[in-house]
């Protein structure tokens, strides 16, 4: 059984993540945590297995492919990676140059039209994070027609499909799964980013019960 009562997490300097959270999952259920980016999932899942492994919101993560945490012997944590299918990027990618393809305007008050800009912007936040701020807007500008090439380390990763990642500590683990989950060059806008590749990841190790 699962019992936690009044956790609260708040990261500096003022961000709170959990405030009295009451939670109680009896033996042999199942339940789904979910909500928007910064409602606290990752925070409240750290809370359960007693460890600050997983990369929160207060780092800029994107969190959406960790799908699974699983309690194992000894001490090392293992990292399994999914990632999208060449066919499932390319589709990404489709869905964007048609976008850019389209008549609907952006000061449109249609509610549609306002719902494809948001769906455009996130859309071109993952592209930029794989090939750059300077690559996208080529793109843009030619409405789509400039061809975007992935590069090369991302490429070999859709290629292999999976990949798997050990780590002898959790600090490490952590280390890791920020590589993986976060925008490592977000300021400067460079690319080459991982996450928006990531279709699911599975973390085993030695958590706390």
């Amino acid at each position: 059984m699962i019992h936690l009562h009044g956790v609260s997490k708040t990261y500096p300097p003022d961000q709170t993540a959990l405030r009295g959270v009451d939670l109680k999952v009896n033996e042999g259920e199942f339940i789904f945590v979910a909500g928007a980016s910064g409602a606290g999932k990752s925070s409240l899942l750290n809370a359960l297995i007693d460890n600050e492994i997983l990369p929160t919101s207060a780092t800029d993560v994107c969190t959406a492919g960790i799908v699974r945490l699983e309690g194992s012997e000894g001490t090392k944590f293992t990292i399994e990676v999914k990632y999208l299918k060449h066919s499932d990027w390319e589709s990404d990618i489709e869905s964007f140059r048609r976008d850019l393809q389209s008549d609907t305007s952006e000061d449109s008050d249609d509610e549609d039209a306002h719902t494809l800009k948001v769906l455009r912007d996130v859309d071109r936040a993952r592209l930029i994070a794989v090939f750059g701020l300077e690559e996208v807007e080529k793109f843009e500008s030619s409405h789509g027609t400039t061809p975007l090439t992935l590069p090369g380390s991302l490429a070999k990763r859709l290629n292999e499909g999976t990949e798997v990642l050990e780590a002898s500590s959790a600090n490490e683990c952590k280390s890791l799964l920020e590589e993986l989950l976060t925008d490592q060059n977000d300021s400067e806008m460079l690319g080459e980013g991982v996450w928006p590749l990531v279709e699911s990841v599975r973390v085993k190790g030695p958590f706390a019960g």
